[in-house]
Parts: C-alpha cells; sequence; structure tokens
C-alpha cells in the first residue's frame, strides 16, 4: 500500500469513526429528549421563505400549540423545503420540554431523525470505503500467504505495462505489470498481470525474467513477485 493511499485509509477511518459518533451523539440526544417530553397539537401559522441551493427557495414553517399552563408557544420547525411540508392551518403532532416549552419539535423523520441518519449514513460510507480496502488487502496477503507455502515458482518474461483504467485515485489509475509464459506442455502462450502499483514500473520491470507463484491445482490462481520493485529481495519460494 503507498503513502498516499495509506493517508486515504486512515483519513477514511477518521471521517467514517467522526461521523458516526457525531450521529450517535444526535440520535443518543434525541432518544433522551423523546424520553421526557410531552406531546401536543400544533398549528401551523405561515411559511416563512428562505435561500436555498441554486437560487431556489425553501420553506419553513412557523407554529404554535399552547403549553400546560395555556401560554402559547411559537417555534420554527427545523426542517425547510421545496414544496413546503405543511400548509397555514394545518395541525401536526410535536413534542416539547415540560421544562422549557419552547425547546420543542415537530414528531416527523425530518425534524427529528433526519441530520443522524444524515450522519451516520456518511461515517457508515467512509468506515465501509476504508474497511473494503483493509479487507481486499488482507484477502490478498492470505492468498499470497498462500501461495508462498504451496504455490509453484514460475519464471516469467516481462511483457508489457498497462492502466488499470477500472481503478482510480485521485484522478489517477494504477499501473499492472503484464508478463508471459509458454506452457511447456500444451505449448500455450499464457499472460499474468501483477496486483496495481501506482508507481510506473516500465523502466524497472523492462527485460526483466519476473517469478511467478502458481497455485499447482489452478493455474488461475497466481501472485506475481515485484520485491524488485521496492529493492526488495525475493521472497522466499519452494521448487515443486
Amino acid at each position: 500500500m503507498t503513502g498516499r493511499m495509506k493517508l486515504f485509509v486512515a483519513a477514511s477511518l477518521g471521517f467514517g469513526l467522526l461521523f458516526s459518533l457525531v450521529g450517535g451523539w444526535i440520535g443518543g440526544d434525541e432518544a433522551r429528549f423523546e424520553a421526557r417530553a410531552q406531546r401536543a397539537e400544533a398549528v401551523v401559522l405561515r411559511l416563512l421563505k428562505e435561500p436555498g441551493e441554486g437560487g431556489a427557495y425553501v420553506y419553513r414553517p412557523e407554529l404554535q400549540f399552547s403549553a400546560p399552563d395555556g401560554r402559547p408557544v411559537r417555534f420554527l420547525s427545523g426542517a425547510a423545503a421545496n414544496p413546503p411540508s405543511y400548509q397555514p392551518g394545518e395541525r401536526v403532532a410535536v413534542l416539547y420540554d415540560p421544562a422549557d416549552p419552547r425547546r420543542a419539535v415537530v414528531d416527523s423523520f425530518m425534524d427529528r431523525w433526519f441530520m443522524m441518519t444524515l450522519f451516520a449514513g456518511f461515517g457508515a460510507t467512509w468506515l465501509s470505503i476504508a474497511l473494503g480496502i483493509l479487507a481486499l488487502r488482507g484477502w490478498r496477503h492470505m492468498r499470497l500467504r498462500r501461495l508462498l507455502d504451496r504455490g509453484k515458482p514460475i519464471v516469467t518474461s516481462f511483457h508489457a505495462v498497462e492502466e488499470n483504467t477500472r481503478l482510480a485515485f485521485q484522478g489517477r489509475h494504477p499501473y499492472v505489470v503484464v508478463t508471459e509464459w509458454r506452457n511447456p506442455v500444451s505449448r500455450e502462450l499464457v499472460h499474468f498481470r501483477s496486483h496495481p502499483v501506482w508507481e510506473e514500473p516500465t523502466e524497472l520491470a523492462r527485460n526483466r525474467m519476473i517469478t511467478v507463484l502458481v497455485d499447482p491445482d489452478n493455474f488461475r490462481r497466481y501472485v506475481m513477485d515485484l520485491s524488485f520493485l521496492k529493492g526488495k529481495p525475493k521472497p522466499p519460494v519452494r521448487d515443486l
């Protein structure tokens, strides 16, 4: 994993944990509020026009309900929308804090749970990206260890370097080293492709004989030894 990829994974984990914690805190605060809140019926007094995204306008309801002592309490909905969610004169259910009736909220998903869902969703997305990359890396390491234990080393010749356009990171595509080998039994010419690498490998790979470890039971399972790209010694292999 390159330094940039490590930084990306670390940042993804950080963002994921941060958004998840914020979402959890919002959800916990809302649950605590619900446990002590009382219900009432409010009437929509008017719709306040506010600037939204892209030059459009959104409409935020102003509502009023009666506190237990009969005092009218006005408050603004936490959600603004276009088209408006409610119309003047419409009656809606609200929750309010009996210790402070001005702390009130419309009893709807958008007013109560939207922000929690938004933050939790962002957190889950970033965590999924980071954990997916780590899981893929772990799977590759497991396959490499298995092939190192029981794989058959074959010596292949450099053929080409290609860009893997199916993957991209910060607008760049990784490279794949392609080697070829002629099966001594069937005389078939077989091509092998390496795992993605992010530094252009042509100069180091050109005119080289490159070891590929293959599963003796299935030549489609293999791993290419690219340790020479980092100046590392070749991993120990068992010649079968």
